[in-house]
């Protein structure tokens, strides 16, 4: 069997860097197989997985694709987006499906199949022919990944002298918020309480409401970068601009939007693998973006995505933001650290 080249199997984030490839030995019902190591942008490894091309007993129960990651990486859902990238692999050999499976006991691994897209099955007996068998595995949660879909939307580069000053029609729209409470400082400190409640009733907040609509390239934000999906008629489906904060050393995410159309679809997920690209590209220490207490779908996204809260504004747009439901909220996403921050 051919085995192909793997040098796209990288994101913003991690990259996978092919150790070996094994190939088919029937008399023992093996199929073939690539493994990796699963690296960070500079290198380091954080932990392994592999692919197995076919489908036979043994695969149902033992599953195409395996993976782990080191314990002190663990928490950033590098699994999930190391099973994206091989499901990119598996593609390749036009498999039309992927089988990963796990015990049922392990919670953070079904979770990881549900998180790269995985339709759960069935929880099946392992047979006792089964070489998990004689490890002590007696069930397994089956999981399907279906590969022979449309092909995803391109996402290109928007050139400034083209989309200078194109309106994004973001809106907003929640049934919940995050209830921002500040005890008064003094000499001893205080307390910040950030909790998620249920909203009344529904919150919309759109761009009518505003003088300062949101566009592309606006004059302050120098030397920024655009990238989006545009339609047949040349509209504007989806996009993210970027833009340095050289004195800091970060990168800004200035705006990210996504039409209905496209939403569900990984369009998110995909430009903000652009925007950590362009992040290493550029040496960047971190991203930084803002979005507001009420958008907590875009809140949820940004913590999957690896980001982590680094501040608030409680006038940022008006002197009543908290009782507005609508307090900025700041966000990071960091490179080269340990841990998160507590």
């Amino acid at each position: 069997m051919e085995f192909f080249p793997v040098e796209d199997l990288k994101t913003g984030e991690i990259y996978l860097r092919l150790d070996r490839t094994c190939e088919a030995q029937p008399e023992k019902n093996w199929v073939p197989a690539y493994y990796f190591s699963i690296c960070l942008p500079d290198g380091t490894k954080i932990g392994q997985c592999d692919l197995r091309i076919g489908h036979n007993d043994r695969l149902y129960i033992g599953g195409n694709i395996g993976y782990g990651i080191d314990e002190a990486y663990r928490g950033k859902h590098y699994a999930a987006k190391a099973c994206e990238l091989l499901l990119r692999q598996a593609r390749k050999h036009g498999l039309e499906y992927v089988i990963i499976t796990c015990d049922p006991s392990n919670k953070a691994s079904s979770r990881t199949c549900e998180l790269a897209g995985g339709k759960y099955l069935e929880t099946a007996p392992v047979p006792e022919w089964h070489n998990m068998y004689e490890e002590g595995s007696r069930q397994v949660m089956v999981y399907r990944f279906d590969l022979q879909k449309a092909p995803d939307p391109e996402i290109i580069a928007l050139p400034k002298e083209q989309w200078k000053g194109v309106t994004i029609p973001l809106t907003t729209r929640s049934d919940s918020y995050y209830d921002l409470k500040i005890s008064p400082l003094d000499h001893d400190g205080c307390t910040v309480c950030l909790v998620r409640e249920k909203a009344e009733e529904e919150i919309v907040h759109t761009p009518e409401e505003y003088d300062f609509p949101d566009a592309l390239y606006q004059n302050h934000w120098e030397n920024a970068e655009a990238y989006g999906v545009v339609g047949n008629q040349g509209e504007l489906l989806a996009c993210i601009e970027v833009c340095p904060e050289e004195w800091s050393n970060r990168l800004m995410v200035t705006e990210l939007w996504v039409s209905e159309a496209l939403r569900g679809k990984g369009i998110g997920k995909r430009l903000m693998d652009k925007a950590k690209e362009v992040a290493v590209r550029q040496k960047r220490r971190a991203i930084t973006l803002e979005t507001q207490s009420c958008n907590t779908n875009a809140i949820g996204f940004y913590l999957h995505q690896g980001f982590e809260l680094i501040g608030f504004d409680t006038c940022c747009y008006t002197n009543d933001d908290i009782g507005r439901r609508e307090v900025r909220i700041n966000l990071g996403y960091f490179f080269h650290r340990e841990g998160r921050r507590r």
